[in-house]
């Protein structure tokens, strides 16, 4: 079930930065009572986002904040918790737009922060919870969680016609070879 389904009496506060689009897919929560969506003026993440969201999040008074990045702003006095996705920002990978190592710095500091100061931190694989707890020298505990991802139980239906059009647009034809991910050195 759905956390909303089983919770009408907690009060949700979605942020969402004015760029998403009104059908984005995060507004289909509008239909819980219980749900309010606040608009911030502020990036998602990196460091605008780290110096002035703490102050909005201390405004809002919540008993609890989750950030689903490695970046998280840490707001004194506010239990917080952060979702690591991947290990990107261990060893010496390099963010792909950072042409002098200053984002790559930012994200390993940020996520040095994170690990010290949130309450907890989920991780959504075993490799990356022990690459950065390895690289940070931490061990493991009740405060580094491991949740797997989740997915819609729609996930993967995907009309027909619509597989049609990517496999022309792509000149796709079987049998074709697809990676997503990274290439690490």
């Amino acid at each position: 079930s759905h956390l909303l389904e089983i919770d009408s009496e907690s009060e949700y506060i979605v942020l969402v930065n004015g760029k998403l689009l009104p059908d984005d897919a995060i507004f289909q929560l509008r239909s819980y009572k219980n749900v309010h969506f606040k608009t911030i003026r502020l990036p998602h993440m990196g460091l605008v986002n780290y110096l002035l969201m703490p102050r909005i999040i201390r405004k809002l008074k919540p008993d609890l904040y989750h950030y689903p990045m490695l970046d998280a702003p840490i707001a004194r006095g506010v239990k917080t918790i952060a979702t690591v996705h991947d290990a990107n920002v261990v060893g010496s990978i390099k963010k792909y737009d950072d042409r002098f190592g200053i984002k790559t710095l930012y994200f390993k500091k940020a996520l040095a922060h994170t690990l010290r100061k949130a309450t907890s931190v989920i991780f959504i694989s075993k490799a990356s919870r022990t690459e950065i707890l390895g690289t940070h020298h931490l061990t493991e505990n009740t405060t580094f969680r491991l949740i797997y991802n989740g997915f819609d139980a729609t996930f993967g239906d995907i009309p027909t016609e619509t597989i049609q059009e990517v496999r022309a647009k792509f000149k796709l034809e079987k049998p074709f070879f697809l990676y997503v991910g990274q290439i690490r050195e």
